[in-house]
């Protein structure tokens, strides 16, 4: 599985508190699993929202997030949807 948080993803994102982990890749879109660096509990995910045809988060229940961790939640699905839209017009990602 490819975690964005480390080198080499094309949706690295370093984040302090959480780790993306690429839990599927379906045709078009993937699922991202967020997991807690701490303690490696799945907060939740991330996945493709079809009805908003955006990817969006879906928190797991009970779960609690800070200002930082939602900041990064939001930069990755920024991300998703930034190289979606591109690879769907053939365009270079610039670099992070």
């Amino acid at each position: 599985m490819t975690q964005g948080g480390e080198s080499g993803g094309t949706t690295a994102l370093k984040s302090k508190w959480i780790n993306f982990e690429l839990k599927e890749q379906k045709a078009k879109t993937q699922v991202w699993n967020i997991i807690s660096k701490e303690d490696s509990i799945i907060l939740g995910y991330i996945a493709w929202y079809p009805p908003w045809r955006k990817y969006v988060f879906f928190p797991n229940n009970n779960m609690v997030f800070e200002k930082t961790c939602l900041n990064d939640i939001i930069l990755f699905i920024d991300r998703l949807m930034y190289e979606r839209k591109n690879i769907l017009f053939k365009i270079p990602l610039p670099p992070l």
